[in-house]
């Protein structure tokens, strides 16, 4: 298991990092860029958006070739969520692209997380029990599952969203995130694999990304990035 979730953490990496310079291309083609025209963005010159998608796509690839080869879903992640996970990533992508393109309202801004949240909780990516610290754990109601799996995947994919004013600090959180994660679950899923796969696949998608993030960034991640980070990192979190 080490040495193919190494293997996925190498091959998302160099995926990303492959692809961040390209799709940084075709979002400057496309007039998909954030201009210095405010006084809080201090970048110099107008930096292409979207490299979410790179590390987007990184990651959809290696989680097709998982279920390729069989390997998820497994005992743990069954195939509804890694539906879960793969429509809610399309649906934050899609809206991400539209609102750095066209700069959408607030009101518009919100509907593509609100939507990505709601299919992953009603495909199965739910907290369903929650540790007792005086031993134990409580099974938490149906509704009250849904709600508060609900708010909480919105509110992770808020908070990268809102951490994403600094070049590098959102791919480097989750990275770090991700690894966190990976390490937790290889105790805690044996004998199942997918977890620690997903989560090497986070790890290495956002740290291929993170040299073209850096300051000076060369692309941001844009709208659909910032948020799909949180959307990842708590998602991963949850199956764990």
């Amino acid at each position: 298991l080490i040495m193919t979730s190494f293997s996925v953490f190498a091959a998302a990496a160099i995926a990303a990092f492959l692809l961040t310079p390209l799709v940084g291309l075709l979002a400057a083609k496309g007039n998909i860029v954030d201009f210095p025209d405010l006084p809080r963005k201090h970048h110099g010159k107008p930096t292409p958006l979207g490299g979410g998608i790179a590390i987007w796509l990184s990651v959809l690839v290696i989680l097709f070739i998982l279920v390729a080869a069989k390997i998820v879903p497994d005992a743990k992640i069954n195939g509804n969520q890694i539906l879960g996970v793969t429509l809610g990533s399309l649906i934050l992508m899609a809206g991400g692209i539209l609102d750095d393109r066209f700069r959408l309202p607030p009101l518009l801004q919100v509907l593509s997380p609100v939507a990505a949240a709601l299919v992953a909780v009603v495909l199965g990516i739910r907290i369903e029990v929650v540790t007792n610290p005086l031993g134990g754990v409580w099974a938490l109601p149906a509704t009250l599952s849904y709600v508060i799996s609900f708010l909480w995947l919105f509110g992770m994919m808020y908070t990268t969203k809102l951490l994403d004013g600094v070049d590098g600090l959102v791919a480097s959180v989750t990275t770090v995130g991700a690894i966190i994660i990976f390490a937790v679950s290889l105790r805690w899923d044996a004998p199942s694999v997918s977890t620690p796969l997903l989560a090497a696949a986070v790890a290495g998608s956002t740290a291929g990304f993170l040299p073209w993030n850096l300051n000076p960034a060369r692309v941001f991640l844009g709208e659909g990035g910032s948020t799909y980070l949180g959307y990842l990192l708590l998602g991963a979190a949850m199956l764990a």
